[in-house]
């Protein structure tokens, strides 16, 4: 099920956004939208796990049964999330 409420969001999650829907075109899917709360639980988790120190998803109880897709880079700059798109 994916949430399609619209908000402006952040510059980065529009950039990871707008090349999360170039492979949804692909397959021939719906674009998708942002959504604020569901940035905001992804941004907690994001602190979450950088404290943790490891790249493990949550629970499915925990986000909803919504989707969830992680990735992490190894460079000193870090990944842009158009580059995470593009990694998972």
């Amino acid at each position: 099920m994916y949430r399609l409420f619209y908000f402006s969001g952040s510059q980065d999650e529009i950039l990871g956004l707008n090349k999360h829907n170039e492979y949804r075109e692909v397959h021939g899917v719906p674009a998708m939208k942002l959504d604020a709360d569901m940035s905001r639980e992804a941004a907690e988790y994001a602190r979450k796990i950088a404290q943790q120190g490891k790249l493990s998803h949550a629970d499915a109880k925990d986000r909803n049964n919504d989707g969830e897709n992680l990735s992490m880079g190894c460079d000193n700059d870090g990944q842009t999330t158009a580059e995470a798109t593009t990694n998972w």
